[in-house]
């Protein structure tokens, strides 16, 4: 198993944690509220991405066919969405989820 991983990793270990706070769609710019999104379309470059929102609406992900779809993202729920660096180790297997906010 250890292989799998030899040629993704350096010569030192490396960790990432990134916090980010997006304002509800109701406290964004008249001109956001025409279709634009605070982060456009996407795939995450890490592993894993953990969302967290506070009940506001906003988290919306791309089905295979192109389709938006808004997520629940309701009191003590924590939405995990894969990565590109997932996709890679995976081989594909699994994909990165395309999203925007």
């Amino acid at each position: 198993q250890d292989a799998l991983f030899e040629g993704l990793r350096g010569a030192t270990p490396s960790s990432r944690l990134r916090l980010q706070r997006i304002k509800p769609e109701g406290s964004l710019p008249p001109r956001a509220k025409s279709g634009e999104y605070g982060i456009g379309p996407h795939v995450d470059c890490g592993l894993l991405t953990l969302v967290c929102q506070s009940g506001d609406q906003g988290l919306q992900v791309e089905d295979g066919a192109g389709g938006w779809h808004q997520v629940d993202c309701g009191p003590n729920r924590i939405i995990v969405l894969p990565g590109a660096l997932l996709e890679l180790i995976t081989c594909g297997a699994i994909k990165g989820a395309r999203h925007r906010v």
